[in-house]
């Protein structure tokens, strides 16, 4: 008898240990909501940029071309200056004089949002109309494309 009192005895102590050792249910509720960090991966997908080709067509008194980033660029002391970039010669529609103006057009700051293909305009000056017939300016304008490579 003294055994199973002993047995009896030693299985209500290991029962009590391990009934202190728990979780109350208040502490469980706290460990529900703590935040456990963890850590994130974080996609990456690499696009490449969109690389175009620009075709510049003259539209009403201006000649023009585009020359890409390698492109040749015929009797020029430094062709990086013009490279990307689409040049625009002026003629004069009063008097026909030619290259009255150049200008250099960069592409990249060109609103193509709502077109693959845009109009532009700008104007210029003819000094000898100006003397000779009183006009100042006259307008010139391109079509400019833009082609995705």
């Amino acid at each position: 008898m003294k055994k199973a009192l002993t047995i009896l005895l030693a299985l209500v102590l290991c029962f009590g240990i391990s009934a202190c050792g728990g979780t109350t249910p208040q502490e469980s509720i706290s460990a529900e909501n703590e935040t456990i960090p963890q850590a994130t991966i974080a996609e990456t997908t690499e696009t490449k940029p969109m690389v175009y080709t620009y075709k510049a067509e003259p539209m009403q008194n201006a000649e023009c071309t585009y020359y890409g980033p390698d492109a040749y660029v015929p009797n020029s002391p430094d062709p990086s200056k013009v490279q990307g970039k689409i040049m625009v010669w002026t003629q004069c529609p009063n008097c026909g004089e030619e290259n009255i103006g150049s200008h250099a057009i960069d592409p990249a700051e060109l609103d193509f949002s709502l077109s693959d293909t845009i109009m532009h305009s700008d104007t210029d000056s003819c000094w000898d109309c100006s003397w000779d017939k009183d006009i100042d300016q006259f307008m010139w304008t391109i079509r400019i494309t833009r082609i995705p490579e």
